[in-house]
């Protein structure tokens, strides 16, 4: 059992509090960086290749999902979600057609969070241009999967693949905004010209909308 390692319970479950908004706040932070010049990058290029990446994740996920034999980790899903296994072909019509049903109880190969944890770190890693970043982004990617796997939301191999897949579509995606591409790297500032002007209404919408969805 893991309680038998109060240490590692320690590191894993408690100790240091991330998880994933804390990612998705890093992000954030390095798609609004350009601003302050911090990075040569478009923040829209950076968020248009983690959401490029994240859909087509996504939809391997989807066919993942189909083909996984997997029951769900947690043990009690079935009796949680669905009455008990009826006896005759009647009954079975009966609770198809007509009794209330809860969700699945497969396993979710390849995790959508995970799959959310690897992208954040990825593009950390990639834009950032600070080692020190990405190493902290993906310190933070190996607890929350441990914490996944402890929680038994998924299984190890679930985490394992959705930072695989996830990594291998970052590669494959690289085109929708290559860091390595001289093109898409913005001039360095000079010294001596003005900086831009605050959109105080952009500024403004983005505060709104944070507020409406309660972050």
């Amino acid at each position: 059992s893991f309680d038998r390692y109060p240490v590692l319970q320690w590191l894993v479950v408690g100790g240091w509090d991330v998880d994933m908004h804390t990612l998705l706040a890093a992000f954030v932070a390095l798609c609004l960086s350009p601003g302050y010049d911090a990075v040569p990058y478009s923040g829209f290029g950076m968020a248009s290749r983690f959401m490029d990446t994240i859909a087509f994740t996504h939809l391997i996920r989807t066919v993942a999902f189909m083909i996984t034999v997997l029951p769900n980790p947690q043990g009690d899903c079935y009796r949680k979600n669905f009455p008990p296994v009826p006896d005759t072909v009647s009954e079975y019509v009966a609770i198809g057609f007509g009794a209330k049903r809860g969700h699945g109880c497969n396993d979710l190969v390849i995790s959508g969070h995970g799959a959310v944890y690897a992208a954040c770190a990825l593009a950390i890693a990639t834009y950032s241009g600070r080692r020190g970043c990405g190493w902290l982004a993906w310190l933070g990617v190996f607890k929350l999967c441990l914490k996944e796997v402890v929680d038994k939301t998924h299984y190890s191999v679930d985490m394992f693949l959705a930072v695989v897949v996830t990594a291998l579509v970052w590669v494959w995606r690289r085109h929708v905004y290559d860091a390595d591409d001289e093109g898409v790297k913005w001039r360095e500032r000079r010294k001596s010209s003005k900086k831009d002007p605050v959109p105080t209404w952009l500024v403004a919408s983005v505060v709104l909308v944070l507020l409406l969805v309660g972050v």
